[in-house]
């Protein structure tokens, strides 16, 4: 399975209300703020 988006948009098209990612890392440079730009405009 190949898990590699062009994009965030394209990784988060199809997730629907009550569901749940996991991303990212415990440093600062794991946080996935192209996900997070691309869930607020999803709303």
């Amino acid at each position: 399975m190949n898990k590699v988006y062009a994009d965030a948009n394209a990784a988060l098209f199809d997730l629907n209300d009550g569901s749940s990612i996991m991303a990212g890392r415990s440093d600062l440079f794991g946080i996935p703020e192209n996900c997070i730009a691309a869930l607020v405009q999803k709303k």
